[in-house]
């Protein structure tokens, strides 16, 4: 909350300090400005992902003030020496400009939601199945780890059918770190997981949930859900999203491709060949 308030007050005094320069279109939405150029709170706020913290937001505005600032010093000082782009750089300007320009006309004619049908995803999948093997051996986890023995949990533990219900019930989930993951693991691989885990993995059935295991860091317990050897094929319900994305990319290409044939026939197009092989 401190550094929210300092940085409101920061803004605010910036804010005040502008208002007494020199004015111009759009001064009540001027952030900053060096002699007669100026950047507004909206060109800042578009700098921002949509959702960012408040706290965080006004930081990263107060950062690209500052930066905006130093650049056109930058800026202007070059230009009052005369500096100039080269050819080579102006050729870049020039390509990016027509880049962006066809990216715009592109997404501006181009459908981005496209409807895949439950049918288009089951064929697809029946026709690639080869493509959606485990390279590796999986497992669906739950994973839950007690720095300490706690004769309470071990004991509903010991009863429970659901290892995930405990967690919840008591917030271990709320414990949970990259080094010590602690819920509903998904699928991963059985060679990350320490030796005594992949020991006691191998020797679980599908739903039980294993004893205490002692390890350095605290007791483990684990509930197996899924084991997927290597070779074995993919669930559908796994690879659902990623069919979609895959048939969705063909249809953009199919979207372009009758795009382009289109504009072609108002075009006169000509090629030469020729001048390649001789360069």
């Amino acid at each position: 909350m401190g550094k929210l308030l300092t940085y409101s007050i920061q803004l605010s005094l910036i804010l005040l300090f502008l208002s007494c320069q020199p004015k111009n279109d759009n001064s009540e939405n001027v952030i900053a400005q060096v002699n007669d150029a100026y950047i507004t709170l909206e060109e800042l706020e578009a700098k921002i992902a949509d959702g960012t913290n408040e706290e965080i937001k006004l930081a990263l505005m107060r950062q690209f003030m500052e930066q905006w600032v130093e650049e056109e010093i930058f800026y202007q000082t070059a230009q009052n020496e005369n500096l100039d782009y080269t050819v080579n750089e102006l050729r870049l300007i020039k390509d990016y400009k027509r880049r962006l320009l066809i990216q715009s006309f592109i997404e501006s004619k181009i459908n981005k939601n496209y409807r895949i049908l439950e049918k288009e995803i089951e064929d697809y999948y029946r026709q690639h199945k080869e493509e959606f093997l485990w390279n590796e051996d999986n497992i669906h986890l739950i994973h839950l780890v007690i720095e300490h023995r706690e004769k309470k949990v071990f004991a509903e533990i010991s009863k429970s059918k659901d290892l995930l219900e405990i967690i919840k019930s008591y917030y271990f989930d709320m414990q949970s770190t990259p080094s010590r993951p602690v819920g509903d693991l998904g699928y991963i691989k059985l060679s990350d997981l320490p030796e005594p885990l992949v020991k006691k993995v191998k020797e679980l059935s599908t739903g039980t949930i294993s004893k205490p295991i002692k390890l350095t860091d605290g007791y483990h317990f684990i509930q197996l859900l899924d084991f997927q050897k290597k070779g074995n094929y993919k669930n559908l319900e796994l690879v659902r999203n990623e069919i979609k994305l895959r048939l969705s990319i063909v249809k953009r290409k199919q979207e372009l491709s009758k795009l382009k044939r289109e504009l072609q026939a108002n075009f006169d197009i000509q090629t030469d060949i020729s001048k390649l092989l001789h360069y």
